[in-house]
């Protein structure tokens, strides 16, 4: 058995238990897969983006972090739009697509980056 069988199964056996005393994991979980739909990002709205602070774990530890990314706009809506688009749905790996969000001029998203 591989290492990391050997961890889920003794997760496994504590997983109820520990979902349970997290449930922001579920929740998180559940609001990333809504949010991430294409029709969903495609007519998302300034409120929306800003619910990303509450489901992106290093906000909670960062508020200022929080505040400069999603307080005010940093961008045009379509530029979140687009960007987030591109993260969920582009061409490449997902590694890439993340990296791109960080130093990709065109799909960049100030102070967002940070906590990516």
């Amino acid at each position: 058995m591989e290492r990391i069988e050997v961890y889920l199964k003794e997760f496994s056996e504590n997983a109820d238990q520990w979902f349970k005393e997290f449930p922001f994991v579920k929740e998180n979980y559940e609001f990333f897969q809504n949010f991430f739909k294409r029709e969903n990002l495609v007519k998302a709205e300034w409120k929306d983006f800003q619910d990303l602070g509450n489901h992106i774990y290093a906000f909670s530890y960062m508020p200022l972090a929080k505040k400069r990314a999603l307080g005010n706009p940093n961008h045009e809506i379509q530029h979140y739009r687009y960007s987030l688009i591109h993260l969920a749905f582009g061409h490449g790996n997902v590694e890439d697509r993340i990296n791109d969000l960080i130093e990709n001029n065109k799909y960049k998203l100030i102070f967002l980056e940070r906590a990516l």
